[in-house]
């Protein structure tokens, strides 16, 4: 079978995707708000809030590019779960820590101009609250000139349960130094990622320190500022 290089057959992925798609729009409704805003091509995060083991298939399912998924190593002890997971092009990665191989094999993907699903939140929420934001989405960006594309997910899952995803505009962080601690890549990417989740989720972000270095977003000789609708 045809495999695209990094693990994952190409030939099963898009009939999958597409069924998916049909799954999500047609029985669930789902309602897309923004996905033009998704850059077609070039290295790009796609960082949303996260409530249900169903987020980063739909995520995926919403957007016209290959994407990859960012899951927690936990879920790959499951014998029958894990092949599928590198199926859909998932991979582990060890929460709360520095995991070096899982920082290679992102890195890898998005110097190969791929798209990554990640939800910098680490877990999901048990009270429909936001959580703190872990600093990986900041450090994967940052070291990859990858574009951050904010998303928001709100509604219940099931037939035609009110179900919504909202696409905000690309986000390009900067930093002037390229040694940040932990706590300051959270912070960036609490301010300059998680408060426009936040918002199109329509929850209340977690804030934390605001850092030095705000976000370079697009202004309208190239495109509408973070933040529309």
């Amino acid at each position: 079978m045809a495999r695209d290089g990094r693990g994952t057959d190409i030939l099963a992925y898009w009939p999958l995707w597409a069924l998916l798609r049909l799954w999500f729009l047609g029985y669930m409704g789902v309602r897309v708000t923004g996905a033009e805003r998704v850059p077609p091509r070039g290295p790009l995060l796609l960082c949303g809030n996260h409530r249900s083991v169903w987020d980063p298939i739909l995520v995926g399912a919403m957007v016209r590019r290959r994407a990859w998924y960012i899951a927690k190593v936990e879920l790959f002890r499951y014998p029958l779960l894990a092949p599928i997971l590198r199926l859909v092009g998932a991979y582990p990665v060890r929460r709360h820590t520095v995991d070096r191989p899982a920082l290679r094999r992102s890195l890898q993907i998005l110097e190969r101009q791929g798209a990554i699903v990640l939800f910098p939140e680490g877990t999901r929420s048990r009270t429909g609250e936001m959580g703190r934001a872990e600093p990986g989405a900041a450090l994967l960006a940052m070291r990859a000139g990858a574009a951050v594309v904010p998303v928001g997910i709100r509604g219940a899952y099931g037939f035609r349960g009110g179900l919504e995803m909202r696409f905000g505009e690309p986000v390009h962080l900067r930093a002037t130094s390229e040694r940040l601690r932990r706590r300051e890549l959270s912070a960036i990417v609490e301010s300059q990622i998680m408060d426009e989740v936040a918002r199109l989720a329509g929850m209340t972000a977690v804030k934390g320190t605001s850092p030095e270095t705000p976000a370079q977003r697009p202004t309208a000789a190239g495109g509408r500022r973070a933040g529309g609708s």
